[in-house]
């Protein structure tokens, strides 16, 4: 392929599983496989975890700072140089904390963090919250977005989140979830000329039929504690016999007789009328709850229109303007709604026109990035998890959705012809391999760049059972590239355990493999783009080298 000022770039990165890409392309994050990031101006590949866990690689800023969470969802955290780093919380001991956006310049990171500790209220277990860097400090500071204190039932809501920033900084997107966990809509936090941030909710009117149709929710009696009722002798009588009580633990071996387990109440006595008074009221109240619970719970089911919005699923994009959801619903041609099929279709706001979304009618199709002039990158169908999904592209104001392949054969067929060479995975109707002319080409599932001008890619490859991905870059500037086509002359390599296969992309003269004593136990000379690794055991330096590049890696071999 000639190289020029606008050259396109196409490279194949099998074993990865690319789930994130910086706005400039120079990063791509693998989430998968190898969960690694890599640096595509350097060539330089930095594993940052050893098994995959959600929410590590979230995003990552043109400047190489990836966000996400670490120690089993309780500390937000970030990725830079070649370490992970605490960001500051200001709770202590959250349940829950995770950075899930960063601007492009890394100023800016949101995320959504447990503030009961803060807010002195417990039920909401998650709040919105966004971090600043201060360069007085050299550190980020944090802080929280406001949190509305009640949901679309009235409620206090369980969860509010913060998953996507605008570039600015200015707009975030989030979503809230109702008190009973079962509704989901969307919030978006925006900064106004003095430095306050506000909010909107959008989606409501779409999941329940009247804001005003569900009742309270009923106050849950408290159980009296009987220990409250001891006078102290009473508590000190108590003291001695549970003494005496885990004293004859000791002996039951000996004696055969198991002991009885003292209880509070067996001593109370100077008050005992008014704990049996106490306990009385109790049970009256808890007869009234769950009454009370039963009509609740009734008004809230029938107040659902049964549509909802997909958890999690939403997207922003960068200039702040549109965003968009996955939108779940009865199938609207059916005659009886208990029996309709669902559908998932992308729903696409206007933020300037919240109130009149649109809605791309589709069986089973998800949205997975929005452009900065609304083009939103879906793929179909939404719910298959080999992720061997078809991608397409909405252009705004479009009423149908145009398929990635035809749109790539008409614009770009280079990069059409490359996909079709690369991409081609030889299996059957049921996805098993095939020995003659079965090839089925993958484009997998697409997230865009802001400016439509590059995409990562990763798709389920049938035939080894793991994943390959690749990146496009339609308009790459090449100045000062000389003597190396950008499209092939980068090398990757991943090791596939499973499969104890050495995974190859680029133009690779020699793969060596080492010890770690130093000596080399294997060399492949012009290998293809597997290189067999069985009867390795331990670990290895793996070294490739191409034409002018080399890379290395190290890989532990069961």
């Amino acid at each position: 392929m000639a190289l020029g000022m606008n050259a396109q770039v196409m490279e194949k990165y099998p074993g990865f599983l690319l789930s994130q890409m910086s706005d400039n392309g120079r990063y791509l994050v693998s989430t998968s496989g190898v969960m690694a990031i890599f640096d595509r101006q350097t060539s330089d590949m930095f594993p940052f975890s050893t098994s995959y866990a959600v929410g590590l690689g979230n995003a990552v800023s043109d400047t190489g700072i990836v966000v996400g969470m670490t120690d089993n969802f309780r500390k937000a955290c970030y990725w830079a140089g070649d370490k992970w780093n605490l960001l500051p919380m200001d709770t202590p001991n959250p349940s829950y904390a995770m950075a899930n956006a960063i601007t492009p310049d890394g100023r800016y990171i949101v995320g959504s963090v447990d503030c009961s500790a803060i807010t002195g209220n417990p039920l909401t277990m998650v709040s919105p919250v966004i971090w600043t860097w201060d360069e007085a400090s050299e550190s980020y500071q944090f802080g929280m977005l406001p949190c509305p204190e009640s949901d679309v039932t009235g409620s206090v809501p369980q969860q509010v989140s913060a998953t996507f920033v605008s570039a600015d900084g200015k707009v975030v997107l989030g979503q809230v979830t109702d008190y009973r966990g079962m509704i989901e809509y969307q919030i978006v936090y925006t900064l106004d000329d003095n430095g306050d941030w506000n909010y909107i909710t959008s989606g409501t009117d779409r999941i329940v039929k009247d804001e005003d149709g569900f009742l309270p929710f009923p106050e849950r009696p408290v159980m009296p504690q009987s220990s409250d009722y001891l006078t102290d002798e009473e508590k000190m009588a108590f003291n001695k016999a549970n003494q005496a009580y885990k004293d004859s633990l000791e002996i039951v071996s000996l004696t055969g007789i198991n002991p009885r387990m003292p209880w509070y109440e067996d001593f109370i006595e100077e008050r005992r009328e008014e704990y049996e008074a106490a306990m009385e009221d109790f049970k009256a109240r808890s007869e009234s709850f769950n009454t009370d619970f039963m009509n609740y719970s009734k008004a809230y089911t029938n107040n659902l229109t049964g549509h909802m919005f997909e958890f999690n699923s939403h997207k922003l994009s960068r200039n702040g303007r549109y965003y968009t959801a996955n939108y779940s619903y009865p199938d609207p041609e059916a005659t009886d709604l208990s029996e309709a099929a669902r559908f998932m279709s992308p729903i696409f706001y206007d933020i300037d026109n919240v109130a009149n979304p649109s809605v791309m009618v589709a069986e089973s199709m998800g949205t997975y990035s929005i452009c900065n002039d609304g083009m939103m990158a879906v793929a179909s169908p939404r719910t298959d998890e080999k992720d061997s999904r078809v991608p397409s592209l909405i252009f705004p104001g479009k009423s149908e959705p145009v398929l990635l392949s035809m749109w790539l054969k008409e614009n770009h067929p280079e990069v059409y012809d490359w996909i079709a060479e690369n991409m081609a995975f030889d299996t059957d109707e049921e996805g098993h391999p095939v020995t003659d002319d079965g090839a089925k080409v993958f484009l997998g599932t697409v997230r865009m760049s802001p400016d439509a001008s590059r995409y990562i890619s990763y798709c389920h490859n049938p035939a080894t059972g793991g994943y390959v991905s690749y990146f496009v870059d339609f308009n790459a500037n090449t100045d000062g590239v000389e003597g190396v086509d950008a499209a092939s002359g980068r090398i990757v390599m991943a090791y596939d355990r499973s499969l104890r296969m050495l995974c190859l992309s680029g133009e690779i003269r020699c793969v060596e493999v080492y010890d770690m004593a130093g000596q080399r136990v294997k060399t492949v000379a012009d290998p293809a783009a597997t290189v067999s690794l069985d009867g390795l055991h331990g670990l290895y330096v793996v070294r490739a080298v191409g034409s002018g590049s080399a890379s290395v890696i190290k890989i532990a071999c069961d």
